[in-house]
């Protein structure tokens, strides 16, 4: 840990301006890369733009993980029912793949996807078949002493990588089927009400939004996908 101060080391502290938080850097990153690939420097000025600017940041703050928002990247609304659910399963392949590596695809710092997170680090610990083998205790062991110490990244995700089973990756996939599909509302719905929501995005004037704009009115806050799903 930076520092021994147990007030610091297990208080979770926000940045005052959220719009310069690590998360949100990114996704500002990574929608005016978007925006230069699409010619739209100047602002969204179609709404086919403006849905897929929705879509990609509803999909990274419903998941929240910065793993997760690097390696998905910028994402194309589908046109179809039929290209929904590829996009889907390309998802659960990436979070899974996430998984597999010993990264989080979910984040813990808000639900839903904080419940995610801790099935996430439950199916690390699920083991193959019964009886637990003293080798697999003993990394079991490490990775709870590595996190509880606050290990390097690097070092935890060695760990984790070498605690994975058939089994866990098998619960981890359901858990982020449930979480796409069943919690707070469904992949679908938000899919159904993207193009309604992006249309405020859409610039005719002569101050088109900036990708730092665009993210915020495309739902900085990590409520947007539940909110874009539940809402009638």
């Amino acid at each position: 840990p930076w520092t021994g101060t147990e007030l610091l080391t297990n208080l979770r502290l926000r940045n005052v301006k959220r719009q310069d938080d690590r998360t949100s850097l990114v996704i500002r990153r990574l929608l005016e890369a978007q925006l230069s690939k699409r010619q739209a420097s100047d602002g969204i000025r179609d709404l086919q733009l403006a849905a897929d600017v929705v879509f990609s940041v509803a999909i990274w703050r419903w998941f929240g993980s910065l793993d997760f928002i690097a390696e998905t990247g910028p994402l194309h609304l589908p046109e179809s029912k039929v290209s929904l659910s590829a996009v889907k399963e390309q998802l659960l392949d990436c979070a899974c793949d996430l998984w597999r590596a010993g990264q989080h695809a979910c984040t813990d710092a808000y639900e839903p996807s904080a419940t995610c997170h801790a099935l996430e680090s439950a199916a690390w610990l699920i083991q193959d078949g019964p009886g637990e083998s003293e080798e697999r205790r003993i990394r079991t062991v490490s990775l709870f002493e590595a996190e509880l110490s606050g290990a390097p990244k690097a070092q935890i995700e060695s760990i984790r990588r070498r605690l994975v089973t058939s089994a866990g990756a098998m619960y981890v996939r359901a858990a982020y089927e449930y979480f796409l599909d069943r919690q707070h509302g469904t992949l679908e719905s938000l899919w159904a009400r993207t193009s309604e929501i992006a249309a405020p995005l859409v610039c005719s004037g002569a101050a088109p939004p900036s990708a730092a704009s665009a993210a915020r009115a495309a739902g900085s806050s990590s409520s947007l996908a539940a909110a874009a799903a539940s809402s009638p």
